[in-house]
């Protein structure tokens, strides 16, 4: 891996765009944004935009999504939230672990096995009954469904026909994320490029938790509590370390990516600044 951020280059120019009394006062666990602004979501509830506090949630499951002009929050006990508001969406019997946004719709993970699709008016038009195991995440492209579960499985389903394409054991990743190009990745032990054929295995400087991708799908940024920021490059099959270290949540927003840190920072990274 290519430690020049570490060790004198710069890899990557980033800032902290909150000032020192508008940082989280608890662990980050979702970022997204809704305009020109970022809202984030605390482990205790408390969402964010710009650093200023909008509003506390109950039980966040820890995910935001962006549907349309609504940034939406899942909680454990099954209701999808607009963030902002706090205003109830959808209510599903168990709790929401996961989400991902397709052709006007979003797929929501649940806690016991199922994946739940929505229309963008958050109407609801499919279930999915996976194996039962709870969902730990979930991604969406080419109409292939991709989900984790939490017995370390990873299973793919046809989101028209509800018919399963594929399931792997002992993958035991962390997260996913849907590529611009219809295949998947996924971060846990290593990294995972997931396509119709084959998988291809990259191996990672230690165990990641959390991933984003940049809109060209040419590099995905990935990172852990327990280690800096990685990027990893597709065209040269290169990684990169980024010196942002504990990183808790991901996002990639038009040109770069922004990184929250288990002490409530956020940074952004430009994406024309990494190789």
């Amino acid at each position: 891996m290519d430690q020049r951020g570490l060790s004198g280059g710069t890899v990557a120019e980033f800032s902290g765009p909150f000032p020192e009394h508008a940082r989280c006062d608890s662990a980050p666990t979702a970022v997204a944004t809704l305009g020109d602004t970022v809202l984030t979501l605390e482990r205790c509830g408390t969402v964010r935009r710009d650093g200023v506090v909008q509003r506390r949630l109950e039980d966040p499951s820890g995910f935001l999504r962006q549907v349309g002009q609504t940034v939406v929050a899942g909680t454990q006990s099954g209701t999808l939230v607009d963030a902002l508001t706090g205003c109830s969406l959808y209510r599903h019997q168990s709790g929401l672990t996961g989400s991902s946004t397709f052709s006007g719709h979003i797929a929501l993970g649940t806690s016991t096995g199922e994946v739940v699709v929505l229309t963008a008016g958050f109407q609801h038009t499919a279930t999915l009954d996976l194996d039962g195991s709870p969902l730990t995440d979930v991604a969406v492209a080419g109409g292939v469904l991709f989900a984790l579960s939490a017995d370390g499985s990873a299973t793919w389903w046809d989101v028209s026909t509800g018919e399963q394409l594929g399931h792997k054991r002992g993958v035991f990743a962390n997260a996913c994320i849907a590529l611009p190009d219809n295949r998947f990745a996924t971060v846990g032990p290593e990294l995972r490029l997931w396509s119709e054929s084959e998988v291809a295995v990259v191996p990672t400087p230690r165990p990641l938790t959390t991933l984003a991708v940049s809109a060209d799908g040419m590099l995905i940024a990935a990172g852990s509590p327990t280690g800096p920021l990685a990027v990893y490059d597709l065209p040269t099959r290169q990684w990169v370390t980024v010196p942002i270290a504990a990183v808790a949540a991901l996002h990639y927003a038009t040109d770069r990516f922004l990184a929250c840190t288990t002490d409530g920072r956020l940074r952004e990274v430009p994406a024309d600044t990494l190789f």
